[in-house]
């Protein structure tokens, strides 16, 4: 019965954020179709997505934004009965700045902004900024907000060589191998390609260690 009840918990978590129109309108890069999403939700992992309303909005004026959507979410699973571990939680602050003749990322130290959560007793925290230049992992992904794949290259080049050396003393013979290599790391390089923009090397070097 988890499956069920976690659906119908978040349902009704989601649907909260849709009534009040906290949803973030992503396009698609080729089938050019408008996506709404109000959260990403997968077991205990939350993604929340807010973004400016018009292209003068600071980031202190989006951030201020956010803390209303996060109270809304963090009241809400109180009341399901459920509540956040502040350090769990993280962000991204994603924004720009113009430098001579071309925008660049807005490092975390130059914002002034940041966000709170309640413990299980009701005592707020600071929810840590992550820098866009840092990897993190989000729904068994590492992912960097600049779009970079430098951190979930890594983690799938090290799985590979872990998986190597655990092969190499296992004394399996070559069909068995085959075998385990099908269905135990090939399903750990699959799962993250679709959000990810590896070349044919990049997936070469990866794969090499095996």
């Amino acid at each position: 019965s988890a499956p069920g009840l976690w659906l119908c918990t978040n349902s009704v978590l989601v649907s909260i954020l849709r009534k009040e129109e906290k949803v973030v309108s992503f396009r698609a890069a080729i089938s050019g179709i408008i996506l709404l999403l109000a959260a990403l939700i997968f077991v205990d992992d939350t993604d929340l997505f807010v973004s400016s309303m018009s292209p003068r909005e600071s980031i202190e004026s989006i951030a201020t934004r956010t803390q209303i959507i996060v109270n809304r979410w963090t009241g809400a699973l109180w009341a399901s009965g459920g509540c956040l571990r502040p350090i769990k939680c993280w962000f991204y602050a994603v924004s720009f700045r113009w430098e001579g003749s071309d925008w660049k990322y807005q490092h975390k130290d130059d914002m002034d902004i940041s966000l709170e959560v309640p413990d299980n007793k009701g005592i707020l925290h600071k929810v840590k900024q992550i820098n866009f230049d840092t990897p993190k992992e989000t729904l068994g992904v590492k992912l960097r907000v600049d779009g970079k794949n430098d951190g979930v290259f890594t983690h799938l080049y090290d799985a590979t060589t872990a998986w190597a050396a655990q092969m190499k003393s296992a004394f399996l013979y070559r069909c068995e191998a085959s075998l385990a290599l099908m269905t135990t790391i090939s399903k750990t390089w699959g799962y993250p390609l679709q959000v990810t923009t590896f070349t044919w090397e990049d997936c070469e070097r990866i794969m090499m260690p095996a």
